[in-house]
């Protein structure tokens, strides 16, 4: 007999918070287990996004970004400025009229050296810009928000897979955002889990 079946309409809320909490210490190497158990222990208290992270793991830094990181101290700020791009841009005219000089006088290699070092600029400019506007380096509370926004969703969508009834608790008491929260003056007969 599943786990469903075994539940009906009449299970107390403590009931429900015990089978939730051991759901969720059956997944507990997942981050996004570890994010809702630390909610709970913390039920109807706002937490702020970087206090959350403080208190889950991170994984390798693999997928870490390669910039600094503006650490969340004042505005974010632009990755380069508009006199750094027009300067290169004046510096890939230069150096297209050196290489047009160099193939005419037959320095091949010297052209191409100089061609290289026109690559380097242009995928520098690409680097620092998106369209028209330059990029900003990231802001660690926007980097750690989707970090544990995915984890979060992951571990729903493991809910979901196993027990839609559990991830449909998870949404009636999880408050996401830039502060996450546990809600839970929340009770009524959709928590019943049968």
């Amino acid at each position: 007999m599943s786990n469903k079946s075994q539940r009906n309409s009449t299970v107390s809320h403590s009931d429900i918070s015990e089978f939730i909490i051991s759901w969720l210490n059956s997944k507990i190497e997942f981050i996004g287990a570890q994010l809702i158990l630390q909610l709970i222990n913390h039920p109807d208290e706002e937490m702020d996004i970087l206090e959350l992270a403080y208190h889950l793991p991170h994984h390798k830094s693999h997928n870490r970004t390669k910039y600094p990181v503006n650490q969340g101290i004042g505005e974010p700020f632009e990755m380069a400025d508009w006199q750094t791009v027009n300067e290169c841009v004046k510096e890939i005219k230069r150096l297209e009229n050196q290489i047009a000089a160099d193939l005419e006088l037959g320095f091949e290699e010297e052209a191409r050296r100089k061609q290289e070092e026109v690559q380097k600029i242009l995928a520098y400019l690409k680097e620092i810009r998106l369209g028209n506007r330059l990029r900003m380096f990231p802001d660690i509370r926007t980097m750690e928000y989707q970090r544990l926004f995915n984890t979060y969703k992951r571990i729903l969508k493991l809910a979901e897979n196993e027990d839609p009834e559990v991830a449909r608790y998870f949404r009636n008491h999880i408050k996401t955002g830039k502060i996450f929260k546990w809600i839970s003056d929340q009770v009524s007969s959709i928590d019943s889990l049968n």
